[in-house]
C-alpha cells in the first residue's frame, strides 16, 4: 500500500522465510539481485556467486508466485527499467 519496490536475492533459493511476502507484493514492486560475490543460490551453494544467478533467482520468483517464468523476468526487467530511470 506504500508503494515499496523490494528486491529479493539467491537466500529465497534455498530459505522460505520470504515465500509469502513474495505471494503477497504485486509483481510491479518485486526486483531482483544476486549479493554477488556472496550467497550463491541453492543450485551452487559454496561456491562463488555471480550476476547471472539472477536467473536462478527470477526463477524462485515465478515457482513462489506459480506464475509463468518469462512473465516474471519480463516484469522484473521492467521494474528495474523504471527502478533506475534507464526508460
Amino acid at each position: 500500500a506504500l508503494g515499496f519496490t523490494v528486491s529479493f536475492t539467491a537466500v529465497i533459493t534455498f530459505a522460505r522465510d520470504y515465500d509469502a511476502i513474495i505471494r503477497a507484493l504485486p509483481l510491479t514492486n518485486i526486483l531482483s539481485e544476486t549479493d554477488a560475490p556472496y550467497v550463491a543460490p541453492a543450485a551452487r551453494r559454496g561456491e562463488r556467486n555471480d550476476p547471472l544467478s539472477v536467473k536462478d533467482v527470477v526463477s524462485q520468483i515465478a515457482s513462489i508466485r506459480s506464475e509463468d517464468p518469462e512473465t516474471v523476468r519480463a516484469a522484473l526487467l521492467t521494474n528495474a527499467a523504471h527502478m533506475f530511470e534507464i526508460v
